[in-house]
């Protein structure tokens, strides 16, 4: 299966990894699946998400393109797949759900970057028990979750500037808190950078922990791979020893054999002659010094 991981970052202090995934064009597609009248061919997109290293959404990203093969409608299907996603959205809090929907609605973007039109917008469909989120309904085109912070900041400084002018009120003070406004903004966006900041640190350290942890185990076997050689190398130099003992034992025990064999031949050669006059003796009975003995013809 092909994946691609599109994003990886931290959403309200958890990890959030969204990966494409290649699946089969013949999926079944639900019954919302209705594009503008500009759109004549369209392709599917489907992300998998993990929240904190759990499978918690899966998203469809259907997309409708014009005669021009441009981009022009996207309708998305979340699916809720455990709850560490909550159902609804509280507008006091980061919409989890909502984020990761538009950072795949920014890549989508990005991946059409000039082959879009003009007002290329997306709809959102939630598969229950998701609900609410109204908001998913914009303009296709990249988005940082910072740009909510600096939104809210200027319609707060413009409803103060409305107010201020409606009431007749001098500038000075409601200049004060507008700038109090602005730090407030610029607090709470260092404030989110430094949360995220930690979370990306504890998960790096997480991963360093995992690796150094990996890496003791695999030098504690290299240490018994190491062990294991030594003592066979042992094993081995103590055969060669006894080895070499036997040698010195058959040499010493050769030298022996032929020395007694040289001291059995010296004897051989020393008794050569009377072995010979006993071996002709008793082979020719009878026979003198002065040759064999006749008959006497006379009586």
């Amino acid at each position: 299966m092909k994946v691609r991981r599109i994003f990886d970052g931290i959403i309200d202090g958890r990890l959030v990894v969204v990966k494409w995934v290649l699946r089969s064009p013949f999926c079944e597609h639900p019954s919302e699946m209705v594009f503008s009248p500009d759109v004549t061919a369209y392709a599917d997109k489907w992300y998998d998400v993990h929240v904190s290293g759990l499978y918690a959404m899966e998203i469809l990203a259907a997309l409708g393109y014009d005669n021009d093969d441009r981009l022009s409608d996207v309708i998305s299907f979340a699916k809720k797949l455990h709850n560490i996603i909550p159902d609804d959205w509280d507008c006091n809090q980061r919409d989890n759900a909502g984020d990761i929907i538009r950072h795949v609605m920014s890549v989508i973007a990005d991946d059409h970057e000039g082959e879009m039109v003009d007002n290329a917008s997306y709809n959102t469909v939630l598969e229950h028990p998701l609900r609410g989120r109204p908001y998913l309904q914009r303009l296709v085109q990249q988005w940082d979750p910072d740009d909510d912070i600096r939104r809210f900041r200027r319609r707060y400084l413009v409803r103060g500037a409305e107010r201020r002018q409606e009431g007749g009120i001098s500038s000075s003070p409601l200049r004060g808190v507008s700038e109090v406004v602005d730090m407030a903004a610029d607090f709470a966006l260092t404030d989110r950078r430094l949360i995220e900041q930690a979370h990306e640190l504890a998960r790096k350290r997480d991963v360093l922990f995992t690796r150094v942890s990996a890496m003791v185990e695999e030098l504690k076997r290299l240490r018994e791979e190491v062990d294991k050689a030594a003592m066979r190398a042992g094993v081995a130099v103590s055969k060669a020893e006894a080895a070499e003992r036997t040698i010195v034992v058959l040499r010493e025990e050769v030298a022996r054999l032929e020395q007694q064999l040289a001291m059995h031949e010296g004897e051989s050669q020393n008794s050569g002659p009377h072995c010979d006059d006993y071996v002709s003796t008793v082979q020719s009975p009878g026979v003198g010094e002065e040759g064999p003995s006749r008959a006497s013809p006379y009586p």
